[in-house]
């Protein structure tokens, strides 16, 4: 049994009869398949009946007011149609019901400055920032107050005058030789530590 077919042609298959088909494109000879064809030199009948047609203006296009859903629009793409008349004309027939449907399928159909409220879903990002804000809050109520405490306490020439006019009144009673009045002499403690100066 013999895989080699009996017809010469077939046994090149389809490369082989591109092959042919190329070679002799190069050399300018036509293949007898495509030599046999009649060729045709007349134009198609449509072309004719364009020449034929006259070129149609703005004068000859109708008020675009009395276009309806069914009109035939075809005379405003003529070449001789303004630009301007020629988009309205588009504008209104892209306005009928026909036209003017929408799929569902734009993305820009949505309106997207209605928003649906979450609820009581929080999510891990929104829970994140609202700890940080609390946190931020917490540090700002905290340094609000130490100012505040900073700013009742009194300044530090008040307090030095203090103590001065105390050790002066505990003076006296340290003449007549009393133990309790060497203990008045020590200046007084402050259990608070004072702050440094500001600038």
């Amino acid at each position: 049994m013999s895989n080699k077919p009996d017809n010469e042609q077939d046994a090149d298959g389809v490369l082989g009869r591109w092959s042919r088909r190329k070679v002799a494109a190069r050399a300018g000879d036509t293949p007898p398949e495509l030599a046999d064809q009649p060729v045709t030199s007349e134009p198609p009948a449509d072309t004719e009946a364009d020449d034929a047609r006259p070129t149609l203006t703005d004068e000859d296009m109708p008020a675009i007011d009395t276009l309806k859903p069914d009109s035939d629009v075809s005379g405003f793409l003529s070449p001789g149609v303004s630009d301007a008349l020629r988009r309205k004309a588009l504008r209104a027939l892209f306005h009928t019901s026909r036209f003017n449907v929408k799929d569902g399928l734009d993305d820009y159909d949505d309106d997207y400055t209605l928003l649906q409220p979450l609820g009581d879903t929080m999510t891990h990002d929104l829970r994140r920032q609202n700890d940080r804000l609390a946190e931020r809050q917490r540090i700002k109520d905290e340094q609000a107050a130490a100012e505040s405490e900073t700013a009742a306490e009194p300044s530090d020439g008040l307090e030095t005058e203090a103590p001065s006019e105390s050790l002066a009144a505990d003076s006296a009673p340290s003449e007549s030789g009393d133990e309790s009045g060497d203990e008045s002499l020590d200046p007084p403690t402050n259990d608070t530590p004072e702050d440094p100066p500001r600038a």
